[in-house]
């Protein structure tokens, strides 16, 4: 199966200054597989010396989905209206704008009947 794996700007000298990248595998880590071998030195960064995949890497397919479901039950539990000023916690920031676009898109879809006007802030703990 031919997949579209997006490059951070932090990895990009790897890909040849790729910011996309398209590789064969019908699982994370064939995919995964596939990306070291087109592009040597993939494997150094995101795995540690035992082989795992490190922690800060997020190579999880439904992340971004699933991410907006916090802003959904949020104006669900708010009876279908946004809050003032949201806080979630980040480590990459991914987080951070999934729940923005989630807002945004209960919007487009009839859900709020006003475009959201909602702040999003992120909070990271000390250390």
């Amino acid at each position: 199966m031919a997949v579209n794996v997006r490059i951070p700007t932090q990895l990009r000298e790897l890909s040849g200054g790729e910011s996309e990248v398209d590789v064969e595998g019908a699982t994370v880590a064939e995919v995964l597989k596939q990306l070291e071998a087109r592009h040597p030195g993939f494997a150094a960064r995101l795995f540690d010396d035992k082989g795992q995949l490190r922690r800060f890497v997020n190579v999880r397919p439904y992340y971004a989905e699933g991410s907006k479901t916090l802003a959904f039950e949020t104006a669900e539990q708010l009876g279908w209206e946004v809050p003032d000023h949201v806080v979630v916690p980040v480590a990459s920031g991914s987080l951070l704008t999934k729940v923005r676009k989630g807002f945004d898109e209960l919007h487009q879809v009839g859900l709020l009947d006003t475009p959201p006007r909602v702040r999003v802030s992120g909070a990271q703990a000390e250390g």
